[in-house]
């Protein structure tokens, strides 16, 4: 190999070596650092992204203005996910403006990027109940890019949120054949987990909201902005006995949260909820009177109401909602409740 380079005749040969080896060198530092500025983006993001779940949204509305100030940030990725923030945050206008100035590349690596890009620009316009222009623009991704599975999702969202239930079911049809190729897909997980709990399947809603936290939350990809969807896993394992794995996704929401103390209360609440759904009465009843004990709120007192109701003890029942709605709770959320009271007192 000396006697290569040291070789004058190989002049042209040797050049070209180098001018590979810092081609290699340079896009590999591009590389390195595209990784580096998108676990960025992505740690900025999932922090603003948690302070609005958290309710602290005047503090993530602060960081998410000083992020978009003046022309930053410029990659496309960046700009992305910045839209995303403006849209959990209500400002849909913002996130629109923010996709009007972002061009991502026509390429296949992008594609994703794209796909994303057009679901927040879809969600944001109907956000702002410009529905017939966000239908246009629907129909006009579905001419370019069929193949998106965000397209089935949405179409199933809208009719579902719309209460079209005929065109929820062809949607969902859709999305469950998106499954069978796209079986990685978070949206199409999420459309699927989302009908299962609706349809009070938990075994289901457990299986695909595990796979969903799995695919977001896997070593090194830090995506899971959305991390109350390990209360939603926990809610659902706790309804179908798998409690030792419920405990474990209650901890990761747990850790994950800006405030301990209030998730703790909120996991308390979410196990009180599934002992009911599971029927567990005494651990449903233990858990909601922790919950009043430790600071008065409307549904604890509606969720113990359900309890003692089913026990047999309309009276208490009674009691308990009267002071829920003391407390805050609408009137028109109770009125089943109170109908099935008033049923169990005999007073039709």
């Amino acid at each position: 190999m000396g006697d290569f380079f040291s070789d004058s005749n190989n002049g042209p040969a040797i050049m070209l070596i180098i001018l590979i080896v810092d081609i290699v060198v340079v896009l590999g530092g591009f590389y390195l650092l595209s990784k580096f500025l998108s676990a960025r983006v992505i740690k900025r993001s999932a922090h603003i992204l948690r302070l609005t779940t958290e309710g602290h949204t005047d503090a993530a509305r602060e960081l998410a203005t000083e992020w978009d100030r003046a022309d930053r940030p410029r990659s496309p990725f960046a700009r992305v996910n910045l839209a995303k923030v403006w849209f959990v945050l209500g400002e849909h206008k913002r996130a629109l403006s923010v996709l009007d100035a972002t061009k991502i590349p026509n390429s296949r690596a992008c594609r994703p990027l794209r796909r994303i890009a057009a679901h927040v620009r879809y969600d944001a316009l109907r956000g702002l109940g410009e529905n017939e222009r966000a239908e246009w623009f629907h129909r006009d991704q579905a001419a370019i890019d069929p193949k998106a599975p965000w397209l089935a999702f949405s179409s199933w969202e809208t009719a579902t949120m719309g209460g079209d239930i005929e065109a929820a079911g062809a949607a969902l049809a859709d999305v469950r054949a998106l499954f069978a190729k796209h079986p990685k897909d978070e949206a199409v997980l999420a459309a699927l987990a989302q009908d299962a709990f609706m349809g009070h399947r938990y075994a289901d809603a457990a299986d695909l909201l595990e796979r969903l936290v799995r695919r977001l939350d896997r070593p090194g990809a830090r995506r899971l902005t959305r991390f109350e969807l390990y209360l939603l896993l926990g809610m659902a394992q706790v309804a179908v006995g798998r409690d030792a794995a419920a405990d474990e996704s209650f901890r990761a929401f747990v850790e994950r949260s800006s405030d301990p103390a209030d998730a703790e209360r909120r996991v308390l609440g979410t196990r009180a909820g599934a002992y009911l759904v599971a029927g567990r009465l005494d651990e449903a009843t233990r858990a909601y009177q922790q919950l009043v004990a430790d600071g008065e709120s409307a549904d604890a007192h509606v969720g113990l109401a359900m309890c003692v109701l089913r026990r047999g003890d309309p009276a208490r029942a009674a009691h308990l909602l009267d002071r829920a709605e003391e407390l805050g709770y609408p009137p028109e959320n109770g009125r089943l409740l109170r109908a099935q009271i008033l049923g169990d007192q005999g007073k039709g």
